[in-house]
């Protein structure tokens, strides 16, 4: 088990499966691992997003924040979210993306090199994990 903790307090406690699958907060969040966080508004356990609509079950009603991890963010297999490629770094085995979806920007990995410009669609699978904002966002 390992613990997570910011200016002397323990966010969260778990196994480094649990910390990284399902972190507690948006500081943990991207301690971690990368990952982006992205808002919605969630009613009756579906957050809906720039990116489309997410089942966040136990999130309660209002405002939400979640952690997409790179490596769930698909590009250009099946995906409905038209976005551009902003940036591309090669991480060795596959390549780090940075895609603004809109106004919204997020990372993700690719086996294939994608150049700054080019366009891409995007599916996010499983789906992102709401997380407690950090208190500069609450």
């Amino acid at each position: 088990r390992i613990a997570i903790m910011k200016d002397g307090r323990v966010l969260q406690v778990g196994s480094p499966e649990e910390v990284y699958c399902r972190p507690a907060t948006e500081f943990v969040a991207t301690f971690v691992g990368l990952s982006t966080i992205l808002t919605g508004e969630c009613t009756g356990g579906v957050a809906r997003t720039a990116l489309g609509e997410f089942p966040v079950g136990g999130a309660a009603d209002g405002v939400v924040r979640m952690a997409v991890r790179p490596e769930t963010v698909r590009i250009d297999s099946g995906g409905t979210v038209d976005a551009r490629v902003s940036k591309a770094a090669y991480r060795g085995d596959r390549w780090l993306l940075t895609v603004m979806a809109g106004e919204t920007e997020l990372l993700a990995y690719a086996d294939a090199r994608r150049e700054p410009g080019d366009q891409v669609t995007l599916g996010i699978d499983p789906a992102p994990v709401p997380v407690a904002p950090d208190e500069d966002h609450a």
